[in-house]
């Protein structure tokens, strides 16, 4: 899940890098479940196309 998302521009076929940052805020562990919460952004050549807030995922066994 998230809580919001904010789009500024696109991956376009002339971006020579695209960078994935993700700011870790906690991590639940209980039970066999661990539950991720972050932040996280795209850069396209260095510049920021894209955030996301309160990103969540689990993993179940």
């Amino acid at each position: 899940g998230v809580n919001s998302v904010k789009f500024t521009g696109e991956v376009l076929k002339n971006v020579k890098m695209a960078t994935y940052e993700i700011d870790m805020k906690r991590i639940l562990v209980k039970e066999g479940t661990t539950v991720g919460l972050a932040n996280g952004i795209l850069l396209a050549d260095g510049k920021k196309i894209y955030s996301a807030e309160n990103l969540k995922v689990g993993l179940f066994k």
